[in-house]
């Protein structure tokens, strides 16, 4: 008995560390206030990028706050030296209408160059609109 409680407290804690680690990324995605509307900007720190040809998606919802147009598309220039990916990300426009909350979530693969290792970092983020 006491080995099984043992085993069991001891997957727990791995499963809490490794859950902790999956959510644990160097993506930003952020909004900004521009002009009368909003952008949304995704970026890597430098020896990171994101991968061109991957299903990055991002999705938007409102609560109180009406989208009334948004492009999530993912473009942007080469990478010179590393042509499968992005240089970086253009801003992305998006129009809303009201007060309220952004809810902002989606996927975004990127790689560490230094590493050498290919992941996606899942999104998932709230934005006042006041």
């Amino acid at each position: 008995k006491y080995i099984m409680k043992k085993s069991i407290l001891i997957f727990i804690v791995f499963s809490f560390f490794f859950s902790l680690l999956a959510e644990s990324h160097p993506v930003d995605v952020s909004l900004f206030k521009k002009n009368k509307g909003y952008v949304l900007r995704v970026s890597v720190p430098k020896d990171f990028g994101i991968q061109r040809e991957a299903p990055n998606r991002i999705l938007l919802s409102g609560n109180g706050v009406q989208i009334l147009k948004a492009n999530t598309r993912f473009s942007g220039p080469i990478n010179p030296s590393k042509k499968d990916y992005f240089k970086k990300v253009n801003d992305m426009p998006v129009s809303l209408k009201g007060k309220g909350t952004l809810q902002i979530s989606g996927k975004v693969f990127y790689c560490d160059y230094v590493k050498n290792i290919c992941q996606f970092a899942k999104i998932q983020k709230e934005e006042t609109i006041p």
